[in-house]
C-alpha cells in the first residue's frame, strides 16, 4: 500500500482483486501464530530488502518480483523446512497452509506411485451367510449422499453454550436413522477428492499422489457403476472449480454420468472459498428434481473449509467472549451454518417429493482443527472433556437416514470411508460383483478396523478399543498406543498384528490400482485367485558400481568418463555421490575435498555451481550436474542411479522429483535412517536401499524394520557383518549387499555367508 503511486492501473486493479481475497484469510494468522513463528521469515525480508536496494529495474522488481520473492519464499520455506525448526514446523501445521498452500502444492506437483510386492490376495471381505441385518431396508431409492467439508463428530449432539452446534444433523439422527459414532477419515495425499474415491470404490487412496489423477483413466467399478447397473442415473454436484483435484476427467471413469460443477451455478457473494452451501443445495436441488429416478447423487459442499471466517450476518451462534475471533469460535459457526444448510435442504427435499423415496448419507471428509497447535488443543480437550488426540481430531460423524422404516440405532463399531460403499449395498439390498473390497457391512460387522496413513502415517490403525500411532522414526518399539475409553496406554507389542495387517491391506491395495486389478476381474471376467501375482519390482542387481568407478588410479570421481566405463564394464546399478554448492545446488562429486586439493589448492572448501560447471568445462573433465546426468540417463535407458548423498537426502530427492521426474523411476535412493523411508515414499520413489553406514540401531530393530517395510535391498560395511544378522535379514527376503569390496576371494568368501551383492570399483 505505501507503493501504490508506483502502480499502473492495471496492475493496482489485480493487486487489489488479490488483496480482497487475501484479507479474507490474513485475520486467521493473526490468531494462530506467535511473534516468534514470523522471527524464522526475518531473514527472507531483509535479504529481499536488500536485493531490492541493488537491483537495477526498479519498478519491474520493486513491485513483481519483490513480492514474487517474499511470498514464494515463505511458502517455500515452510512447506520445505529445510532444518527441521520447530518454529516452522509449526506454522507449516496451521491451517492456512494446510488448507489452502499445501493443497496447492500437492495438486501442482503430483507425484508418482510406487509398485508395492503382493504374493497372494488375502485382504477381500467375505460375508458370512447370515449376516443379513437391515438388508434392503432402503431398496429400490434414491441415494443422496452429502459430503460436509471439514465435518468432525466433536460438533454433532453437542452443546456449546446452550445451543446445538448442529441442530438438524442431530434431528436427523433421531428421527429413522443410523449414527455411526466411532467413524473416521481415511485419506492419501489427494485430500477432500481421496474423501469421495475412497467412499465410492472401498479401495484406499494412494499416499504418493492424488488418485483421481494418477488412475484416470482405470478401470473401477464402484458405488456409481453398481448403481448404473441397477437402473440409476448418476450426478456429482460441487460448486468448485471442475478441475480442481482433477474431478472433471476422474468421476466418468469412477461412473458419474454428470459433473455439475462451479460453471453450473451463479451465485455473486463467495463464502471461504466460493459459492455458500445454502445457495449450493438451492440450485443443487433445482438440477436434482429433474432427475430420472432413482438416482444416486453426491453433492459435495464448500462453506464449512478452512480457515472458517464467514461474514458476521451468517453467524448464528453466540459465542464466549474468549472463543471471539479464533478459530474455535470461527469453526463451530461455520459447521453450523452448514448444518443450517442442510435442514433447509431436507425441507425442500421433502416440498419437492423426493425425501421420502430417498436414503440420505451425510458424513465428514475429514479434520478441520488440528491438534497440533497447544492453544487450540487445550481448548477442545477442554470443550469435548477428554485429551484432543488423533482418535478425535480423526473422527466425523456417519449418518444415514432412511425415512419411514422407525430405526433408530447408534453403530458403534469403528469404521471409515473404505467402509461406505458395502455398509450403503446392504442397506439398498444391491448386490456387489466387485470382488475387490476393502471395507465391511459396518452394519453387520462384529469389530472394526480403520486404517490411517496421514497425520497419522502408515501401519497406524484403530479399532474398538485401541488407538495405534506408529512411531515416525520408522523403529515399532517407539509407538505409542491407548485405550480409546480411557485414554491410558496400552503396550504396543500387543498391536503388532494390527499394525502388520495395516501394512499388508495398504500394499495390497496399491497393488491393485496399479496393476488395474479390477478391469481384469470385472471387465475381463477373471478370477484374483487365477490373476499372476508374479514379483513386478525391480531385481537387484550382483554389481553396483561404487562412486562411478576410479579414473586416475585412486581418485574416485563422478565424471561422465567414470559412468561410461561402468557402463562398458557391464555395470546397470552405478552408485554416484552428491554434494552441495555453495548456493544449495547437487552436483555429482565423490566430495569437495578431493576435487578442490586437486585442482584448486586447499584455499576454499567448496564452490559455486557456476564456478563447478565452468571449472569441468574449461579443464574437458566432464563432472556432472543433476542436469547432466538426466541428459546421460536418458540415452542410457537401462541404468538404474543409486544415490548417495549424506547430508540433506531428502532435499536431493526432493529436487530430483520436482526437476526430473522423467528419470525418478530410475533413482535407486539410498536411505541413512528408518524415517526417510515414509519421506521418499512419498515423493515417489519405489525402490530403496537402507544403508546401516550411519545407523545406529540394534540388530532386531533394524531387522524388524525390514521385515515390515518394501525395501529393495538392504547394505552395510563389512564390518557389520556377522552370521547371525545375515540370517534374520535373510529370513525376511531381503536383498543384502556390503561395501565395498574389489577383492574377488573376499567377494566369494562373503558370498558363503549369504551376502548376495557387492558395491565395488572393479569386480563384474
Amino acid at each position: 500500500v505505501v507503493y501504490l503511486k508506483y502502480f499502473n492501473d492495471s496492475f493496482k486493479l489485480a493487486y487489489f482483486r488479490y488483496i480482497s481475497e487475501f484479507m479474507k484469510v490474513l485475520n486467521i494468522l493473526f490468531v494462530i501464530v506467535e511473534l516468534k513463528h514470523l522471527l524464522v521469515f526475518l531473514d527472507i525480508i531483509l535479504v529481499g530488502f536488500l536485493i531490492f536496494k541493488i537491483k537495477d529495474d526498479v519498478e519491474l522488481f520493486k513491485f513483481k518480483a519483490l513480492p514474487l520473492l517474499t511470498v514464494g519464499s515463505i511458502i517455500s520455506f515452510t512447506l520445505i523446512n529445510p532444518f527441521g525448526n520447530s518454529d516452522i514446523e509449526s506454522v507449516g501445521n496451521r491451517e492456512f497452509f494446510n488448507y489452502y498452500i499445501k493443497d496447492a502444492y500437492g495438486l501442482v506437483v503430483g507425484e508418482e506411485v510406487d509398485v508395492h510386492k503382493v504374493d497372494e490376495f488375502t485382504f477381500l471381505n467375505d460375508d458370512e451367510e447370515g449376516n443379513d441385518k437391515l438388508l434392503g431396508l432402503a431398496e429400490g431409492r434414491n441415494l443422496i449422499v452429502i459430503q460436509v467439508e471439514s465435518l468432525q463428530d466433536m460438533v454433532v449432539n453437542r452443546e456449546y453454550n446452550n445451543q446445538e452446534i448442529t441442530p438438524n444433523i442431530n434431528k436427523l439422527i433421531s428421527e429413522d436413522s443410523l449414527y455411526f459414532n466411532s467413524y473416521y477419515q481415511q485419506l492419501g495425499k489427494g485430500n477432500t477428492s481421496d474423501t469421495e474415491f475412497v467412499s465410492n470404490n472401498s479401495i484406499y487412496a494412494p499416499i504418493h499422489g492424488q488418485a483421481n489423477e494418477l488412475y484416470q483413466d482405470s478401470y473401477f467399478h464402484g458405488l456409481p457403476w453398481i448403481l448404473k447397473d441397477e437402473g440409476y442415473t448418476t450426478t456429482a454436484l460441487h460448486g468448485y472449480k471442475g478441475d480442481f483435484w482433477n474431478r472433471d476427467n476422474a468421476y466418468p471413469a469412477q461412473g458419474f454420468d454428470e459433473f455439475y460443477s462451479e460453471k453450473d451455478y451463479d451465485f455473486e457473494e463467495r463464502l471461504i472459498m466460493g459459492i455458500g452451501d445454502r445457495e449450493f443445495f438451492n440450485q443443487s436441488i433445482n438440477y436434482m428434481k429433474e432427475f430420472n429416478q432413482p438416482f444416486y447423487s453426491m453433492l459435495i459442499t464448500l462453506t464449512s473449509h478452512g480457515p472458517f471466517n464467514l461474514p458476521e450476518h451468517e453467524k448464528a451462534l453466540d459465542l464466549e467472549g474468549r472463543d471471539e475471533g479464533t478459530l474455535f469460535g470461527d469453526y463451530l459457526q461455520a459447521a453450523n451454518y452448514t448444518d443450517r444448510a442442510i435442514g433447509e435442504f431436507i425441507e425442500d427435499l421433502k416440498e419437492e417429493g423426493m425425501y421420502d423415496n430417498s436414503i440420505i448419507a451425510i458424513y465428514g471428509d475429514h479434520f478441520g482443527i488440528t491438534m497440533n497447535d497447544r492453544r487450540i488443543n487445550d481448548r477442545i480437550s477442554e470443550f469435548i472433556g477428554k485429551t484432543y488426540d488423533y482418535d478425535e481430531m480423526l473422527k466425523i460423524p456417519l449418518v444415514i437416514n432412511i425415512p419411514g422404516k422407525d430405526i433408530n440405532e447408534t453403530v458403534e463399531v469403528a469404521g471409515g470411508h473404505v467402509d461406505f460403499m458395502p455398509t450403503i449395498l446392504n442397506l439398498m439390498g444391491v448386490e456387489s460383483k466387485n470382488p475387490v473390497v476393502f471395507g465391511q457391512d459396518l452394519v453387520n460387522a462384529d469389530e472394526g478396523f480403520v486404517i490411517s496413513q496421514t497425520y497419522m502415517i502408515k501401519g497406524s490403525y484403530i479399532d474398538d478399543e485401541v488407538v495405534f500411532e506408529m512411531s515416525r522414526d520408522g523403529i515399532f518399539k517407539n509407538s505409542r498406543a491407548w485405550n480409546k475409553e480411557t485414554g491410558e496406554s496400552v503396550d504396543v507389542e500387543e498391536c503388532r498384528e494390527g499394525y502388520e495387517k495395516a501394512l499388508k491391506l495398504l500394499n495390497e491395495s496399491v497393488y491393485i490400482l496399479e496393476n488395474d486389478i479390477i478391469r481384469q476381474v470385472v471387465e475381463e471376467g477373471r478370477s484374483l485367485s487365477n490373476i499372476d501375482m508374479e514379483d513386478i519390482g525391480l531385481t537387484p542387481e550382483k554389481y553396483i558400481a561404487h562412486a562411478g568407478g576410479r579414473i586416475d588410479g585412486e581418485t574416485y570421481t563422478n565424471c561422465m568418463d567414470a559412468m561410461e566405463l561402468s557402463y562398458d564394464k557391464g555395470f546397470r546399478f552405478i552408485e554416484v555421490d552428491f554434494e552441495w554448492t555453495t548456493d544449495e545446488e547437487p552436483v555429482l562429486l565423490h566430495s569437495w575435498d578431493g576435487f578442490v586439493e586437486k585442482f584448486f589448492g586447499a584455499e576454499r572448501e567448496q564452490h559455486s555451481y557456476e564456478e563447478f560447471k565452468n571449472f569441468t568445462m574449461m579443464n574437458g573433465w566432464t563432472h556432472l550436474t543433476l542436469e547432466d546426468l538426466a541428459k546421460w540417463m536418458e540415452e542410457y535407458k537401462d541404468v538404474y542411479i543409486v544415490t548417495d548423498i549424506k547430508e540433506e537426502n531428502m532435499k536431493l530427492l526432493r529436487i530430483i522429483d520436482e526437476r526430473h521426474p522423467e528419470i525418478k523411476d530410475r533413482i535407486i535412493p539410498q536411505i541413512y535412517y528408518m524415517d526417510e523411508l515414509r519421506l521418499a515414499e512419498y515423493h515417489g520413489y519405489e525402490n530403496m536401499i537402507y544403508t546401516l553406514y550411519k545407523s545406529s540401531n540394534t540388530e532386531d530393530e533394524i531387522v524388524d524394520f525390514i521385515k515390515h517395510n518394501d525395501l529393495l535391498a538392504v547394505t552395510m560395511p563389512v564390518e557389520r557383518l556377522n552370521d547371525s544378522f545375515v540370517e534374520k535379514i535373510k529370513e525376511t527376503g531381503t536383498f543384502i549387499y556390503t561395501h565395498t569390496i574389489n577383492d574377488e576371494a573376499q567377494a566369494l568368501e562373503l558370498e558363503e555367508k549369504g551376502v548376495d551383492g557387492f558395491y565395488t570399483d572393479d569386480l563384474i
